[in-house]
């Protein structure tokens, strides 16, 4: 049995309604997408991806040294910390981005395009966050971010394998000393092998208009006397 009890005042004001809705959907402190809301967003773009609808990325954000950061800032400044954290990641994204508080100092920015366009907004939040500092009451310093992302595609076709290969990417960042992204692109093999494949190709047509081929041939001696020349060719590549 379920029961439903709706606010009448939704019924004779949409406005209000959907700006309840909005309310539902963010996160209080930071005013981004909530967790559950980016979640969902994801399945979609997950879904899209797999068929062949669309390109996306996931990345993950962290500052750096968190815990010496509420030492420095105070426990009491936690969300306004947080707060000046997400204002600045929304300063450097683009209109197409979408992002979100993930955890408690984690957020989460899902991104339409190639995989270029993912390490160009990657080099582009690093910079961002240590052009200048970020004030928080009387304090103010200079934060560095780690950034771990995934290029989600067929091989990587479901939202828990797309959570899990970001995060790896994160927590390597993370230990590698911070201020860097780690982005991880399933189809970067295939990219390299079909770059391989081509580099071939064009040494051959090179070859071929350039005389760039040698032909070498030997005698073959049958040992048990038969009688008949052959011959063994080879044609080499210089």
């Amino acid at each position: 049995v379920q029961v439903v009890f709706r606010r009448r005042e939704f019924e004779q004001d949409p406005e209000l309604a959907r700006e309840v809705e909005d309310l539902r959907q963010r996160d209080i402190v930071t005013g981004l997408l909530n967790r559950s809301t980016f979640l969902h967003a994801l399945e979609d773009a997950v879904s899209k991806v797999v068929h062949g609808e669309d390109e996306y990325s996931l990345l993950l954000l962290e500052p750096d040294h968190y815990k010496r950061l509420l030492q420095e800032f105070g426990l009491d400044s936690a969300d306004d910390l947080i707060a000046a954290l997400a204002a600045r990641l929304n300063q450097s994204l683009d209109a197409d981005a979408t992002a979100a508080r993930f955890g408690e100092r984690t957020f989460a920015i899902l991104l339409k395009g190639s995989h270029a366009r993912t390490g160009e907004l990657s080099e582009r939040l690093l910079a961002s966050f240590t052009s200048d500092v970020i004030s928080v009451g009387q304090r103010s310093a200079v934060i560095s971010i780690s950034l771990g992302g995934v290029q989600i595609g067929e091989k990587i076709a479901t939202v828990g394998q797309v959570l899990t290969r970001a995060n790896d990417s994160l927590q390597a960042a993370n230990a590698l000393g911070g201020n860097r992204s780690e982005i991880f692109d399933p189809g970067a093999v295939d990219r390299a092998e079909e770059e391989r494949v081509q580099n071939w190709v064009k040494l051959m047509h090179d070859s071929l208009e350039n005389d760039g081929f040698t032909l070498h041939f030997q005698p073959v001696v049958n040992l048990q006397g038969e009688t008949g020349e052959f011959y063994e060719c080879f044609m080499r590549l210089e």
